[in-house]
């Protein structure tokens, strides 16, 4: 939940908290851009300011061409952003189809050799869809040993599963969707040329292929 739910003229001022990848995007549009006036300071996570509230046209411009060549990979690590864009009920229905299997899967502990190595997220749109293209997540992925894992529980672990078969992916995957109007109103919003002039705390995270490069981009700005 992003701190930016307290941002409705109740409060003179606040400190605003973004949370990871796309709900980070939604709060720096909010904060510094449209509504600087009630904030004191900041803090995103991962996805840094000046980045993808600009749309998915300006996240491409930070891709590393030596790891993602542009004639293999014209997305770079975004082509799963394409890919909700291009098929949104064929994305989020992956998810939905296995919960517990993906939730298992998708929580395997990184790995730092990984860093500066394509990313799964950039065969998405060419694959067709999550995990090589398959229709769904392999039933397998339920048994992945605890520890592999980032959950410190069997209880935590099911109580995501819980939570997400309650309300499914379709609306958190909607974060994924419209780069176009988002980046529109960015640009109509932004005020102070789309400078902060308050502190800003922002924490990377450097196992996380998706947005590696994006926040070395754009780290100054």
């Amino acid at each position: 939940m992003t701190g930016d739910a307290v941002l409705s003229g109740h409060s003179p001022q606040c400190m605003s908290f973004h949370p990871h990848k796309d709900r980070s995007k939604q709060g720096w549009m909010l904060t510094p851009h449209s509504y600087p006036q009630h904030c004191i300071a900041t803090a995103g996570l991962c996805v840094p300011y000046s980045g993808l509230e600009y749309g998915l046209e300006e996240a491409v411009k930070t891709v590393d061409r030596n790891i993602y060549p542009e004639d293999q990979y014209p997305y770079g690590q975004w082509a799963y952003q394409r890919f909700y864009e291009t098929d949104f009920e064929k994305a989020s229905a992956f998810f939905d189809a296995d919960i517990p299997a993906f939730l298992r899967a998708s929580r395997v502990k990184g790995d730092p050799e990984s860093v500066g190595k394509p990313s799964a997220l950039a065969h998405v749109l060419k694959d067709g869809g999550w995990m090589g293209g398959a229709e769904k997540p392999d039933p397998k992925y339920r048994h992945i040993p605890l520890e592999y894992t980032v959950y410190d529980s069997e209880e935590t672990y099911n109580e995501f599963v819980a939570a997400m078969e309650k309300t499914g992916f379709w609306t958190a995957d909607a974060w994924y969707s419209n780069h176009g109007r988002n980046r529109a109103y960015t640009l109509e919003n932004r005020k102070n040329d789309g400078n902060i002039e308050f502190p800003v705390l922002f924490v990377s995270h450097s196992n996380l292929l998706a947005i590696q490069n994006i926040a070395a981009e754009t780290r100054g700005h």
